[in-house]
């Protein structure tokens, strides 16, 4: 269909990044053309900044297909737009090029930061900020508190607050709020080798299509406990089945990562 979505940003722009540094460049180029429409995007779905849309092609609307009668079931994806200011994270950190990042990343990292900031919700018994009623990367129906897409959602935030610093940019003082308290739940009830990050809430502890707590530590390097992050593998390498495997793309990721010997 000639569309890109996460698997441009989260697979194929880091080693993109590595050895093609021109062609990232024209990846977060592409994606900065597109601000103002994604601008028109969060404005028309209720919200304020830049919200990317799913699926995007020449013009940067929305294009996704529709899912049966719903036209706005690939849009609550959400993690599209934190994943491609990771993206401009990852470019910077390896270029340090501090006139891109005020003259062409901030434009979008501002703007991407905002809709977030308007997304989230705080959990009212932790104080940590969540989103409800997303489309998480299992895409297995609307999910709350998804643990990938908060994760991102965080690390998104904390890069805007940390760019902000670095060109003198004022920010509302949520940002890091929202960047210092991800909700990311743990269950001492999913595995009997001690609690697991929870995938998403409801989760029952079934087989799921394609990886999601895995995720927080690549591409995510979120950071966490070693022995919470070897529970995590370990508990959720079961719970993918095989020939899923072979048609998602980012479920192929979950048997590697899920080998603790070779990890750890």
């Amino acid at each position: 269909m000639g569309h890109c979505f996460w698997d441009m940003e989260t697979w194929f722009y880091p080693p993109l990044a590595a050895t093609q540094p021109s062609i990232a460049a024209a990846i977060t180029a592409y994606r900065q053309r597109m601000v103002a429409e994604a601008r028109r995007l969060a404005s028309s779905t209720g919200y304020v900044g830049a919200r990317f849309p799913w699926q995007s092609a020449v013009t940067g609307a929305e294009c996704s297909p529709r899912a049966g009668n719903d036209s706005l079931y690939w849009t609550k994806e959400v993690h599209i737009t934190p994943d491609i200011v990771l993206s401009h994270r990852l470019l910077y950190r390896l270029t340090n090029n501090d006139t891109w990042l005020e003259e062409n990343a901030w434009p979008l990292l501002s703007g991407a930061c905002q809709f977030l900031a308007s997304f989230v919700t705080k959990d009212q018994e932790s104080g940590n900020f969540t989103v409800l009623h997303v489309l998480p990367t299992t895409e297995a129906g609307f999910r709350d508190h998804p643990a990938y897409t908060t994760a991102a959602i965080a690390l998104s935030m904390q890069f805007c607050v940390e760019s902000a610093l670095r060109l003198n940019q004022t920010i509302p003082t949520n940002w890091s709020q929202i960047a210092d308290r991800p909700y990311l739940p743990l269950n001492s009830t999913l595995f009997s080798g001690g609690p697991v990050h929870q995938v998403y809430e409801p989760y029952d502890g079934g087989h799921l299509a394609q990886a999601g707590v895995a995720l927080l530590q690549y591409p995510l390097q979120f950071p966490m406990d070693e022995q919470l992050a070897k529970r995590d593998l370990t508990y959720y390498g079961t719970k993918y089945v095989a020939v899923q495997c072979c048609r998602h793309s980012t479920s192929v990721v979950c048997f590697e990562m899920h080998d603790c010997h070779t990890l750890y």
